[in-house]
């Protein structure tokens, strides 16, 4: 036998271990179960519900960076009210 077909067979060996290995761990499982569940795809009234929940989302962020900057800019008022309007120059 060859050194080529020797170590052809030594790395298909070492692949069977390393399955195998991976076969009984959580992340073998993990995939196991993956693969026996169907797939389904979304409803697409349920990706309606979760668009319009981010919108939602996006418009009280928006909303809440209004409010921390107008907060922000009441602290900077207050704690010197020359250097309002200058930026953040050192």
């Amino acid at each position: 036998m060859d050194d080529e077909a020797i170590l052809a067979q030594a790395l298909a060996g070492l692949f069977i271990v390393a399955v195998g290995s991976l076969w009984w761990t959580r992340l073998g499982r993990a995939l196991r179960e993956r693969v026996r569940r169907p797939f389904v795809t979304p409803d697409a009234a349920l990706i309606g519900d979760v668009l319009e929940e981010v919108q939602e989302l996006r418009h009280e962020v928006d909303e809440l960076a209004a409010r921390l900057d107008f907060h922000e800019r009441l602290l900077a008022q207050q704690r010197n009210p020359q250097e309002l309007g200058r930026g953040s120059e050192p």
